[in-house]
Parts: C-alpha cells; structure tokens; sequence
C-alpha cells in the first residue's frame, strides 16, 4: 500500500496521539519522612549548584532525584515548558510574561521571588510562544 505525502504522519505526530503515562505526582524526602507533590501544586523545576528542585505553590523547595531531562519526559508538555536549560515551568504559574530584549522574554512566576530571573532562552521563543498560543 502506498499512501500519498499528505495522508503520511511524521513520527512526532504519531508520538502526540499516544502519549505516554504522565506522573500525577513526585515522592519527596524531608529528612525521615517522605512527601507526595502533586503536580498540580508544582510551579516549576529547576536546577541550582548541579542538584534538581521543584518549587511548590506554597513557596517550599524541595530536592528531586531526577534530571530535568528526565522530568521534561514524565511531566505533561500541555502544563510544563522547558525554558531554557536550568527551568521548566508550569503554565498555570506564570504570572507575566515580558519582552526582555530584543529575542527573550522574561517570565514572572507565583510564588517565586525575584531573585530567580527566568528568561526563555533564544532558542526556545518561537515554541514558548506557541505553547501559550494554543
């Protein structure tokens, strides 16, 4: 069977109708007790001095034993967006988005502080404005 150019499905396209199981939720440590995050309550994830966190809804940081790698495969693409190589964010955090310079764009999340400067990095731009285009 051949079948013409426009009926053939790319293999991404293929992958999106098939989605894999997303986590609904990760298992912290906090000292001797253990902590289940849904990812409902997750602002972001990120990386500081080589080590992963999420950063809560309620303002607590805690440490994952996953790569954002890793993370960026288990989360659902339609509620989380890797930014730039040190941040994936949760679309329902994010307070403002800014033009930063003439190619990058400045993200404000709840609950964050001002301190972390969250830019989408020149890569990322055209697929982030897509993602919140949708």
């Amino acid at each position: 069977m051949h079948l013409q150019p426009e009926s053939q499905l790319n293999l991404e396209t293929v992958l999106k109708m098939f989605p894999g199981k997303r986590k609904e939720r990760f298992l912290i440590k906090v000292g001797e007790h253990f902590k289940s995050i849904p990812v409902t309550d997750i602002d972001c994830f990120f990386i500081e001095e080589r080590c992963t966190f999420i950063h809560s809804r309620i303002g607590k940081t805690y440490a994952l034993d996953y790569s954002l790698e890793k993370i960026e495969e288990l989360v659902d693409p339609d509620r989380f967006f890797r930014i730039n190589r040190n941040y994936i964010v949760n679309y329902s955090a994010i307070e403002d988005v800014v033009a930063y310079s003439s190619s990058r764009l400045k993200i404000k999340l709840s609950g964050l502080s001002e301190i972390h400067l969250l830019l989408v990095s020149r890569e990322r731009v055209n697929g982030f404005k897509e993602w919140m285009d949708r």
